[in-house]
């Protein structure tokens, strides 16, 4: 009788009542001899022989079933295509694997990717639910990749102090922060950080224009949506969202007004989409 191996002729690792996804494994499938399998049995009650290594990958997570149901879930009518928490999986997927969106560049352009059960929107919206009034979905390490782990739902104040960290540039050979660059050339930095957002790598002629973020003539901050307030002696930031101007609220400094006024921005250009 064939003994079956493991990896380097070591013994296989014991991994029997371990879960991987829908499947717990039982024993040694014995009668495969070619690499290491497991009879395991699935969540829905039918067994089912795999290698090791594509249940500890994740490769296979189910008997089929789960395929099965999120093909069901995305073929039939859920009524979720036009609401929002389906324009931010929608939008979430488009930034990291259509090249053709303005955003790819700094979402799937960089590495940023999916994991595979929010690939459809069933396994999207099992983990997230519906998306809270007012909130955006954002990645807690905005190097990180969109995973159940590494998300939650943020009003535009907490997105505000990633896109801080997040926003960034190469100048001269170095990477830098907006704020950074915005210092170190002495453009303001919602210039700087919108050149960067809407133009990538062609960022810097776009924020030396005296037309980049379109900058009314009546503001007193010089940043887009942000008017400095002299009795208080703060800045309020402002957006306008259905013909209303909407007040997002009065900041010690600049730089806190006009990265609550970006992250606003985009909230709501995530909405219309």
């Amino acid at each position: 009788m064939t003994k079956i191996k493991g990896a380097g002729g070591r013994a296989p690792e014991n991994i029997a009542g371990m879960m991987f996804n829908r499947l717990t494994a039982i024993c040694i499938d014995k009668t495969k001899t070619n690499r290491v399998h497991w009879v395991c049995r699935c969540e829905c009650g039918i067994e089912k022989s795999v290698a090791a290594c594509d249940l500890k990958s994740s490769h296979t997570k189910s008997c089929g079933c789960w395929n099965i149901e999120a093909l069901a879930f995305n073929n039939t009518t859920h009524g979720k295509s036009k609401t929002p928490i389906y324009n931010s999986w929608a939008n979430m997927i488009s930034r990291c694997y259509d090249n053709a969106n303005k955003r790819f560049d700094s979402y799937g352009g960089r590495g940023i990717s999916v994991c595979d059960k929010w690939r459809t929107f069933a396994g999207f919206f099992s983990d997230m639910g519906e998306r809270p009034n007012g909130m955006t979905l954002e990645r807690i390490d905005v190097n990180g990749n969109y995973e159940p782990s590494n998300c939650k739902w943020a009003t535009p104040k907490e997105q505000a102090n990633n896109l801080r960290k997040s926003i960034r540039a190469i100048y001269k050979g170095n990477s830098y922060t907006a704020m950074q660059l915005s210092e170190k050339l002495g453009i303001d930095y919602e210039r700087v950080a919108w050149s960067i957002r809407r133009y990538g790598d062609e960022w810097l002629s776009y924020a030396k224009s005296s037309t980049a973020g379109l900058v009314q003539g009546n503001n007193t901050s010089g940043a887009t949506g942000v008017s400095f307030h002299k009795a208080s002696g703060r800045y309020q930031a402002r957006i306008q969202r259905n013909g209303k101007v909407i007040s997002l609220g009065c900041f010690n400094t600049l730089e806190e007004a006009s990265t609550v006024r970006a992250a606003a921005e985009l909230a709501k250009q995530e909405v219309k989409t």
